[in-house]
């Protein structure tokens, strides 16, 4: 044996080294787990699964909810879990879809180095309408054009008005 620090320190080896290990390993895991280890219960909450952004820039989720069965067996499907603030209480809510795919683009131009008489000042605009164009814009779809230098400027709030922007 052997006393550094107010601490004694014994050499095990062989047989006794594994049985000490074993009661060890024993009394650390009984020590690391709570009394009431049944009773306690997993909050409920949301998990990705899967994102596919392979139609981008519409991005669609599959979530799940976890544990499996925090949902109440009376609930109808679809559902989803509310977690509280204060992550103690959880709230079920049904589900409602929308097939909201809206998009808002701003282009956003520098032209802190353009003036109309320089002839990059045309490829500018000319680029600026083919995006534009490219966009095929709709009811869902709006573009809002802004410009800044000197100091910004809104050129056009969101509009699907193809003439307006270029």
């Amino acid at each position: 044996m052997k006393t550094k620090n107010g601490l004694t320190f014994t050499h095990i080896s062989g047989t006794n080294a594994k049985v000490a290990t074993g009661i060890l390993l024993l009394l650390l895991t009984w020590l690391g787990f709570p009394a009431d280890i049944s009773a306690q219960e997993p909050k409920p909450g949301l998990v990705i699964e899967d994102v596919d952004d392979s139609h981008f820039p519409y991005v669609s989720a599959t979530v799940a909810i976890s544990p499996p069965n925090a949902v109440p067996e009376n609930a109808e499907p679809p559902v989803f879990v509310v977690e509280e603030a204060d992550g103690q209480s959880a709230e079920v809510i049904s589900r409602t879809t929308t097939t909201f795919n809206a998009f808002r683009v701003v282009l956003a131009l520098d032209i802190s180095y353009l003036s109309p008489e320089r002839d990059d000042f045309d490829d500018v605009q000319e680029a600026a309408t083919g995006f534009v164009e490219s966009l095929s814009l709709s009811d869902d779809k709006m573009v809002s054009l802004l410009t800044f230098g000197d100091q910004v400027r809104l050129r056009e709030p969101f509009t699907n008005d193809t003439q307006v922007l270029i």
